[in-house]
């Protein structure tokens, strides 16, 4: 017999499962296709089933210095309804898109609306994204190095722009991109931006 758990709590590991493929591929971990890989090339286990549906397990990573090699790095739980409770190596971008996901396939396929969709509301002008830097290698504590970035304008046919200079600077040295409402929401939700833990807004950095 395979792993019980709720319809909810096994789409969100489903999601979560096929963005660690995809950031470990971006990664270049060599088994990036596993079905258990973690973005550093470690990997989860699920444990015991639970009474009430919910999924728990633990997860690895490579052990630093030794090849070959690897260490636990904690234990996961994803809630009987779908949602993240812990999860080590994940941001909250990632669990957002699982969460979302569950949500969808809960409504389309179950027709049970009403689960919980973690996304946020749309963007406003100021607000700050650090963004994960997948062409990047690994910190050696495992997290992926980002960027910032700052929402400059939001055009009248609703697209965001976005900077690599904060508003109400001068702009001649900043990358700039534009992307749609439906590109941003996959931007964020497909962890590659998470919000900035103190977006300064139309404020000068330190």
């Amino acid at each position: 017999m395979g792993y019980s758990s709720t319809a909810a709590a096994s789409y969100t590991l489903e999601k979560l499962g096929e963005l660690f493929r995809g950031e470990a591929r971006a990664n270049g971990i060599e088994q990036w296709d596993s079905s258990n890989i973690l973005p550093d090339g470690g990997f989860w286990e699920i444990g015991r089933e639970n009474d009430d549906g919910s999924i728990t397990g633990k997860t690895w990573k490579p052990a630093r210095g030794k090849p070959g090699f690897i260490v636990p790095s904690g234990s996961f739980k994803i809630n009987a309804d779908g949602t993240v409770a812990r999860f080590p190596h994940t941001n909250k971008a990632m669990r957002v898109a699982a969460e979302d996901f569950m949500a969808d396939q809960m409504e389309r396929i179950h027709g049970q609306p009403g689960y919980r969709r973690a996304s946020r509301s749309s963007p406003k002008v100021g607000d700050a994204f650090d963004v994960v830097m997948l062409n990047l290698p690994a910190q050696p504590d495992g997290q992926m190095p980002t960027n910032r970035y700052w929402v400059l304008a939001i055009e009248d046919n609703l697209d965001i722009v976005m900077s690599s200079i904060p508003p109400g600077r001068a702009q001649v040295q900043a990358e700039h991109f534009r992307l749609t409402p439906e590109e941003f929401s996959e931007w964020i939700h497909y962890g590659r931006a998470k919000f900035a833990k103190n977006p300064c807004g139309y404020c000068p950095e330190d």
